[in-house]
């Protein structure tokens, strides 16, 4: 006999902690599609043949309004909505590969280049300017 109450619990328990082993920020709360869609890319840099990247200069901005085609494109390749307001973006030679909202929904990336270390590049930095917001009085 199915318990559904206790299925749920037990699914809950299993992404808090996926969660934590997946090292999200503090204090951000993710969905589970969300945990789900970043352990997913985990596992699949982890599997990813390891090959040595191409020299180039990778930069972390602000998304400007010309960016916006390109982010589009990103979210576009993962049939997922572009981001909507503030984005941090990575790229690589002024080629635009990663895309992280500000608003706590799950980034963007292309998911035919080995993106997971420029994720996790845009997620310090959303934890470095989250720290320097001056609080409120």
């Amino acid at each position: 006999m199915p318990y559904p109450d206790v299925d749920r619990l037990l699914r809950e328990e299993r992404f808090d902690e996926l969660a934590r082993l997946s090292a999200l920020p503090p204090g951000r709360r993710m969905g589970q599609r969300s945990v789900a869609n970043r352990i997913a890319r985990q596992i699949r840099s982890r599997l990813a043949p390891a090959r040595i990247a191409a020299p180039g200069t990778v930069t972390i901005r602000h998304a400007q309004v010309e960016d916006r085609p390109a982010v589009e494109r990103l979210a576009g390749i993962e049939d997922r909505l572009p981001p909507r307001g503030a984005v941090l973006i990575a790229e690589i030679d002024e080629q635009i590969l990663a895309a992280l909202p500000l608003d706590g929904t799950a980034p963007v990336s292309d998911p035919l280049r080995p993106t997971a270390g420029l994720i996790d590049l845009l997620e310090l930095r959303l934890r470095q300017l989250e720290r320097d917001v001056p609080e409120a009085a």
